[in-house]
């Protein structure tokens, strides 16, 4: 198959572009080449609808590793921190769980695993990060739901969580490093379908040990 620069570009252009690149010079010339780069890949993009990597999940369990982490995040790299005063609240009082999020973007953030929502991280988690989450339109969710299950991927648990645009429904399975992965999309009229589809594609593995109430992530 063609890579994406000879794609982009088209096989047989090679030579034209040579003398192109003799007659704009190096610089025009590769921006020439990221703008028909970008171009295919916008276009790829397209065909398999909304993707995005939403967020991911990283741990803090004390206040000294949150406040390190926010240290970082919001007074050195200059993301603001959403969350934190509902967090506290949470914290004191209890109630339904929260947790701060660093926001990268409309469409992405980092949330921060806090001491108090422990019991819900990844039991097989090794390492600082807990989970990650992929977001996309519905129908590609549901493709790749199907897909999962005809490889025999088993889906661990699913329900509406929290993420970088809001409330969506999330799917969780692990990769073959044994990472939490949830795929997930905003369609809230197409959550019942979802679910429908989630039920049906359910498999629960206790070796793994957990339930569909034992995850209560992002």
């Amino acid at each position: 198959s063609l890579s994406p620069l000879m794609a982009a570009t088209g096989p047989n252009r090679w030579r034209d572009f040579a003398l192109l690149a003799s007659g704009l010079g190096v610089g025009s010339f590769l921006t020439f080449i990221y703008v028909r780069r970008r171009k295919y890949f916008d276009s790829e993009a397209k065909k398999g609808g909304r993707i995005n990597f939403d967020h991911v999940v990283i741990d803090a369990p004390t206040e000294e590793k949150l406040q390190e982490l926010l240290k970082f995040y919001r007074d050195i790299l200059g993301f603001p921190v959403e969350r934190m005063e509902e967090y506290r609240k949470y914290a004191k009082e209890g109630g339904k769980v929260v947790f701060p999020s660093v926001r990268l973007n409309e469409n992405q953030i980092i949330d921060l695993f806090t001491r108090e929502v422990q019991q819900f991280s990844c039991k097989n988690r090794k390492g600082p990060v807990d989970h990650m989450c992929i977001s996309m339109d519905a129908d590609e969710h549901h493709r790749v739901m199907r897909r999962l299950s005809d490889h025999k991927v088993p889906l661990y648990s699913h329900g509406l969580r929290y993420g970088a645009e809001g409330e969506g429904y999330s799917t969780y399975y692990y990769d073959p490093n044994m990472l939490w992965v949830e795929l997930r999309n905003y369609e809230s009229n197409r959550y019942p379908e979802t679910e429908h589809l989630a039920k049906q594609v359910y498999s629960a593995d206790s070796d793994e040990g957990h339930s569909k109430e034992e995850k209560a992530s992002s």
